[in-house]
């Protein structure tokens, strides 16, 4: 198998960079060779999170340059729009509809970006709002930008129901499975 290369952004709370665990171990379940890499800096609302996840035959290195990601997921719109530029020709993105707007001083929100974005590339976008049943739900909400990235990732159903089980904590597996399933099945 050649190189898979995925982007995952977001902003802090948003489990960013536990997305990129779970899809990480379940490409190494798969017997990939997997490398992760993560980024935190200041982003538009708060920390900005990003996370490269690189699976295949064999990886060399974690880092993705602009233009070469297969795959960008995006917990929020603004963090989606800000990462268009690792899509690679013929890449999909799959954001979430969410929107965390940005402190007064520091950047300019578009009112159009879900538009901006579809112009630029083939763009999903996800509403996890819908894809939660309760408040207390929401820490999974970013399950619903994974499950609907799943197909494209290209693992089989049952084992990603496998990864989610081992290494999400017994208290929010029910809410996280609920929110990935709505992601999976959106499309």
């Amino acid at each position: 198998m050649s190189v898979k290369s995925i982007v995952i952004v977001g902003v802090e709370g948003q489990e960013t960079i536990f997305a990129g665990q779970i899809i990480g171990s379940i490409a190494a379940n798969e017997g990939y060779d997997v490398k992760i890499s993560e980024e935190c800096g200041v982003g538009h609302g708060g920390v900005s999170e990003r996370v490269y996840v690189r699976y295949g035959d064999e990886v060399y290195s974690p880092v993705i340059d602009e233009g070469f990601a297969d795959i960008v997921l995006a917990f929020e719109l603004l963090e989606a729009y800000r990462a268009l530029p690792y899509l690679k020709k013929g890449g999909k993105m799959i954001t979430s509809a969410q929107k965390i707007k940005p402190e007064p001083r520091s950047l300019y929100y578009p009112d159009d970006i879900e538009r901006r974005l579809s112009s630029a590339a083939d763009v999903s976008v996800v509403d996890i709002q819908s894809a939660v049943e309760r408040t207390e739900d929401m820490l999974a909400a970013g399950a619903a930008v994974v499950g609907a990235a799943a197909k494209d990732i290209g693992v089989v159903y049952e084992k990603w129901i496998v990864s989610v089980r081992q290494l999400v904590p017994e208290k929010f597996v029910k809410a996280y499975l609920r929110a990935f399933e709505k992601g999976y099945n959106w499309q």
